[in-house]
């Protein structure tokens, strides 16, 4: 989130990087949502995890997205 206390995500990776095959730093929400959903097949879940503020902007992006 834009948020000062957000952790590094290049921080944050290194602690992942092992258990995935590509991994994509995105530092928009919205735009890291629209990513997701295009990846996604039409039976996949997309996870939101993170803060509050995360979940609150990733809810505020979907609430005013028409594609859901």
């Amino acid at each position: 989130p834009n948020q000062k206390r957000s952790m590094d995500p290049k921080q944050l990776i290194n602690c992942i990087q092992g258990n995935q095959k590509q991994i994509e730093i995105i530092n928009d929400i919205p735009y890291a949502l629209q990513t997701a959903k295009k990846y996604a097949g039409h039976n996949d879940l997309i996870c939101i995890t993170g803060s509050i503020f995360t979940v609150s902007e990733a809810k505020q992006f979907l609430t005013n997205d028409t594609i859901v």
